[in-house]
């Protein structure tokens, strides 16, 4: 792998996630300056739509652990190599992102549903932690990718 395909799927990478990470910003927005009816909706529709948000939340931990585990790395750099190995780093961080994503949009649909406002923050300050988690780091991808080109 040459450092210029390394730099070009790495910034990719970068502007996809901070793409989302915009919406999330959006979200926020969207929900304190529209001003959303107070109905009523059962207190259990809104008990499951928290429980989502912390499934979605522990589902993206237990997702980055496994996905970027050193074992599960070493395997794939060994049988595909490193350009492959960075494709998956790319495709899993990528695929993160958007579930860390959606912890947002479901408390969107909560501030939509109930009118409550802080729904949206508490949602939000959860997908943006999950967000400084997986955010790709360039050092610590080149020293996968490295490693992997050892390995092949």
């Amino acid at each position: 792998m040459n450092a210029k395909g390394f730099e070009e799927i790495y910034n990719r990478t970068v502007v996809v996630t901070l793409a989302l990470l915009f919406s999330i910003i959006m979200f926020v927005s969207i929900s304190w300056i529209v001003d959303f009816s107070h109905s009523e909706i059962p207190f259990e529709l809104e008990i499951a739509l928290w429980a989502l948000i912390v499934l979605l939340a522990v589902g993206v931990l237990l997702l980055r652990r496994f996905f970027f585990s050193w074992d599960r790395l070493k395997a794939i750099a060994t049988s595909e190599g490193a350009d492959y190995l960075l494709a998956e780093l790319q495709k899993k961080t990528i695929l993160l992102a958007i579930i860390a994503e959606a912890i947002t949009l479901v408390g969107f649909i909560i501030v939509v549903l109930t009118g409550n406002k802080s729904s949206i923050l508490r949602a939000a300050a959860v997908s943006l932690i999950l967000f400084v988690m997986i955010f790709p780091r360039k050092s610590l991808w080149g020293k996968v990718v490295s490693a992997a080109e050892k390995l092949h």
